[in-house]
């Protein structure tokens, strides 16, 4: 609202922007206790078995958000040097309804992140499941080039994919979280390593240094 009328007292509109004068509401913040290891290890063990493992495992190995996950394509992946190029977000276009790749919102969302060998042989179990998932469709094969899809290649819903994702969590006996909660982790396990502030920012593609230092305490 605020930037709308300051639009309009720019082109003449209005004499000024009366929400200057307004104070916003302030919202307590509530702060989370971050997944213990012992929790997510719990979270490995009740997603293993599932076709979409790997997204999990790589989320909170990563800390990207769930739109940057489901974008991310084959051709982001270097397993022999072992990185991950963070380049497109996937979201719902919300004229046609259709999902669509699009372009991060800022420059510092475009990284490069480092994989740890674990997470290697992770993608590389995905990506040989994927193919033979490819064959048994065959012609019906929707060839998205994205790296998590369903399981006839086409993009996934990240509606869906969060209700999959608490289903097999409840059934696991774990409270209610969200994939959030995975990306939350990766940064508070980053500050219990001691791994620097700004490192950290980079692999979390914030475009503030003040925004990692406010999601996790750093010693």
């Amino acid at each position: 609202m605020h930037a709308a009328l300051e639009h309009a007292r720019k082109r003449g509109h209005v004499v000024r922007n009366v929400i200057d004068l307004s104070e916003a509401p302030r919202v307590p913040r509530k702060d989370k206790r971050p997944l213990t290891p012992e929790q997510i290890q719990r979270i490995f063990q009740a997603v293993l078995t599932h076709r979409l493992a790997a997204l999990w495992i790589l989320d909170v190995a990563t800390g990207l958000r769930k739109g940057e996950l489901l974008g991310l394509r084959k051709t982001d992946l270097d397993l022999e040097a072992g990185n991950l190029h963070v380049l497109v977000q996937l979201q719902r276009n919300r004229v046609t309804g259709k999902l669509e790749t699009r372009d991060l919102k800022t420059y510092q969302g475009q990284r490069v992140i480092a994989l740890p060998e674990g997470v290697i042989r992770v993608l590389e179990a995905h990506l040989a499941n994927q193919e033979r998932e490819r064959e048994l469709v065959g012609d019906k094969w929707v060839d998205s080039g994205l790296l998590f899809t369903t399981d006839h290649g086409a993009p996934l819903d990240g509606d869906n994919l969060l209700r999959t994702f608490q289903r097999l969590i409840r059934k696991a006996g774990l409270p209610h979280m969200t994939m959030h909660d995975l990306r939350h982790a990766n940064s508070s396990f980053m500050a219990l390593l001691n791994v620097h502030p700004k490192v950290a920012q980079r692999q979390l593609g914030h475009s503030q240094i003040s925004t990692t230092l406010d999601r996790t305490s750093w010693a």
